[in-house]
């Protein structure tokens, strides 16, 4: 911050010309590659900053910015998850007017910025909602840079002489930037882009989207750091690569549903509406073979006004292991003055690594996920190991949800005010 002094009478003041750019910086890490993002999920987006994408010290991306119809939007919050290798941003559109008439209001299209890092890469998937009465068309614009400079040149070190920024290259979805040091090795940044965009540019993107009520269209942008004599980063898509990090961090986390040495049920979590619920408390009982945990739903919102207020929904959910399976009773009951309507979800996965891979151990080679079933109220996910022994994990669902695949269950359900409503998971290894 640059300040100076003055002084009026006894009193001395520091007035301040320039400000730091971001007071909440949002952080991501993922073994040589570390990204700093600012509150919106851009990088130095007013001002110079210490915001980039860097990859092995180098400063791969040192701008980027989302633009709706040319204005930046509005944030509504932000967070991270995985061990800051995930990063979710919220945002709304301001008030966008032609010829001083607003066209569309503020709030009207939410925004949600999901940021996943990976060994030299960077992908982001931003789903646009439309929350209003009417059809909304938006120009959505990114802006971006890089200006390839090294960890001693962001802490202030000068250089008497750097390396030669090579001309951009736009290929069909995808712009490449790129430099050569002065220690003659070609560091690139490659960006795509999907859907292709209306138009690109070697500094931006625009997409040109309609998005229909109660709709919502995603868009994927992938961010490849590539360096000359070192493997690239392998291609994925942002689910693939949402999946394989989630296995990595399950894997550094001990968390599951373990039988004879092997994890069968890797994830599992339970939404309301779509929101994680609230803790309440929770603890063991029965040399810990009965876990009882007391949880309560945030406030749930339609349109941005809260249609069930927080803590009107009360949720015990009793675990019960036993020998190769695991049982559990959610229990809902209402506390409100009003029947509540809500949706209940439970996500889930096995992914079948015994406890040397739980520990670190890299396998060359894997057994094979053979394909999940659904039938009726049951969900069947399989695994083929390199002992040729099948795996299986059952999960059943009492009463049979109203949705069911093999990621997910959802339960709709209705509880009147002093009542309560019972549901019950068993998962079984087998």
């Amino acid at each position: 911050m640059k300040t100076r002094k003055i002084q009026h009478g006894d009193n001395w003041y520091v007035l301040a010309t320039l400000a730091h750019t971001e007071l909440q910086p949002q952080v991501l890490k993922s073994g040589e590659t570390f990204a700093i993002f600012d509150r919106f999920g851009d990088i130095a987006a007013l001002a110079a900053a210490d915001e980039g994408l860097f990859h092995n010290d180098t400063r791969h991306l040192s701008h980027m910015e989302l633009l709706v119809d040319g204005l930046r939007p509005l944030q509504l919050g932000a967070g991270t998850e995985h061990a800051n290798s995930v990063l979710g941003i919220d945002l709304m559109n301001p008030d966008i007017a032609v010829d001083h008439e607003v066209q569309l209001a503020k709030g009207t299209l939410h925004m949600h910025r999901t940021k996943l890092l990976r060994q030299g890469a960077c992908q982001e998937r931003l789903t646009v909602g439309n929350f209003g009465a009417d059809t909304a068309e938006v120009r959505l614009g990114l802006t971006f840079a890089a200006d390839f400079i090294d960890l001693f040149e962001m802490r202030g070190m000068r250089r008497e002489r750097r390396g030669d920024m090579l001309a951009p290259a736009v290929a069909g979805n995808t712009v490449t930037l790129s430099y050569r040091g002065l220690d003659a090795v070609i560091r690139r940044t490659h960006l795509r882009f999907d859907p292709p965009p209306q138009e690109l540019s070697e500094q931006f993107a625009v997409f040109d989207i309609s998005v229909a009520p109660g709709e919502h269209r995603d868009l994927e942008i992938t961010v490849t750091c590539e360096c000359e004599g070192e493997p690239a980063p392998k291609e994925a898509t942002f689910a693939q690569a949402l999946d394989t990090g989630r296995r990595e961090w399950q894997r550094q986390h001990e968390e599951g549903l373990f039988n004879n040495d092997t994890r069968h049920l890797s994830h599992m979590e339970l939404l309301v509406d779509g929101l994680r619920p609230l803790q309440l408390g929770a603890g063991t009982e029965h040399a810990n073979s009965v876990l009882g945990i007391d949880l309560m739903n945030p406030d749930i919102a339609v349109d941005h006004q809260v249609e069930l207020a927080k803590g009107t929904l009360h949720m015990h959910r009793t675990k019960l292991l036993r020998q190769g399976a695991c049982q559990e009773r959610l229990t809902v009951g209402n506390f409100g003055a009003d029947t509540a309507e809500v949706r209940l979800g439970l996500t889930f996965a096995a992914d079948f690594i015994d406890l040397f891979e739980m520990r670190g151990m890299r396998r060359e080679r894997r057994g094979d996920m053979l394909a999940p079933t659904v039938a009726g109220n049951t969900v069947t996910l399989s695994y083929r190991g390199l002992d040729a022994v099948i795996r299986r994990t059952h999960l059943r669902f009492d009463p049979p949800p109203n949705e069911l695949n093999e990621q997910f269950a959802c339960f709709d359900i209705c509880v009147a005010p002093g009542e309560h409503r019972d549901l019950e998971i068993t998962v079984t290894c087998e």
